[in-house]
């Protein structure tokens, strides 16, 4: 995406002739070609920087975060998962409840509770574990406070995503106002130019 908004000014710079020629030619009077050039790196610098930005931000989440019944709704469906012994997916909030509190899942499965926090730290590795050990999916559904805190942190995960997705439309459009102004700047310069 960032390579789209660095074409698009570029393309905007080489079009800036035929603007010229179309009467589009307002120059400021006190800033020259260097000046310029100068303020037109800045702007694509920090269009580039926001877009890493949203790239990062994209990578952190994909899709609007669901109300807390819809996420209270998906906790249930993973407890009647988890009762059958059986997970296609490990949720995230599960991840995180085993990796604070391994020691259910470490006595159930004869590991030590360091080695099912580190096992916790990779999703495919725990789930790896609990396909082996159906049993301990079946001990922790059982229990009530295991299940509240796995949807207190599913919870916190889904806020998590929607602040990352309003993260995300603030830097598209701060690096689309850069990329205005880069535009802006090309046009001038291209119009200066002999």
């Amino acid at each position: 995406m960032k390579r789209y908004f660095i074409a698009l000014a570029l393309a905007a710079f080489i079009a800036a002739p035929g603007l010229v020629a179309q009467g589009v030619t307002e120059t400021p009077a006190d800033e020259s070609v260097e000046e310029l050039t100068a303020k037109l790196a800045e702007l694509m610098k920090r269009a580039s920087e926001e877009m890493a930005a949203l790239e990062r931000e994209l990578a952190k989440a994909s899709l609007a975060a669901p109300k807390a019944d819809v996420v209270a709704e998906r906790v249930k469906q993973i407890k009647a998962a988890m009762e059958s012994g059986k997970m296609d997916e490990l949720p995230e909030g599960l991840r995180e409840e085993i990796k604070e509190n391994p020691g259910e899942v470490a006595r159930l499965t004869g590991k030590t509770a360091e080695e099912v926090s580190k096992l916790a730290e990779s999703s495919e590795e725990l789930a790896a574990l609990l396909r082996r050990s159906p049993e301990v999916l079946k001990k922790l559904a059982s229990s009530e406070d295991v299940m509240q805190r796995v949807l207190e942190k599913q919870n916190a995960i889904e806020k998590r995503l929607a602040e990352s997705l309003r993260k995300t439309e603030e830097s598209a459009e701060a690096a689309k106002q850069n990329v205005n102004d880069a535009i802006d700047v090309a046009h001038v310069l291209r119009a200066m130019s002999p």
